[in-house]
């Protein structure tokens, strides 16, 4: 799970989301070493290896658009990538990073992204009330990801190991 942002206003929204994780002790609830979590100052080319160590992905990121502050987005790298602009606050954005890592190939097989609608931008270490709002839900929506993650995982696992049917 990473939490991208930087320290100002609104755009930490990732880093908040990881810190909430991690304060409430949720991420102890997952097997040992199946989960991890941490922030990222912005998502230039620094994410991308980051992405390449992960079997499944959980991006939280602050994004601009035409939605009510606060407003959480579930969205897929094709969601992303196919209006880059229109979601990023950062120069080299998201949808950039995620393109090229696609280009280089380290991109894992699953990937999600969490989405806070912003409400300001600029100076200040200071949430809006609407995005600070948004922390509690956009936690619960992390993990429900990680549950799903975790139990399509050992659906799949349970199908390759069950023993092949009887030949007539």
């Amino acid at each position: 799970i990473l939490g991208i942002g930087s320290p100002f206003s609104d755009d930490r929204i990732g880093w908040e989301v990881i810190e909430a994780l991690l304060k409430g002790d949720l991420l102890a609830h997952f097997p040992t070493d199946s989960v991890a979590a941490e922030c990222c100052d912005r998502p230039g080319t620094r994410l991308i290896p980051l992405l390449a160590k992960a079997d499944v992905g959980i991006l939280v990121d602050a994004m601009r658009g035409d939605l009510p502050p606060g407003t959480i987005r579930r969205l897929t790298v094709d969601d992303v990538a196919s209006a880059p602009d229109a979601f990023s606050c950062h120069g080299f954005g998201l949808g950039e990073a995620l393109a090229l890592a696609r280009a280089l190939g380290t991109l894992p097989p699953r990937l999600v992204v969490f989405g806070v609608e912003l409400d300001q931008t600029g100076p200040g270490d200071s949430l809006s009330a609407s995005v600070r709002a948004a922390i509690p839900r956009t936690v619960k929506l992390v993990v429900e990801e990680i549950n799903a993650s975790l139990e399509a995982d050992a659906r799949a696992s349970a199908r390759t190991d069950a023993p092949s049917p009887a030949a007539p």
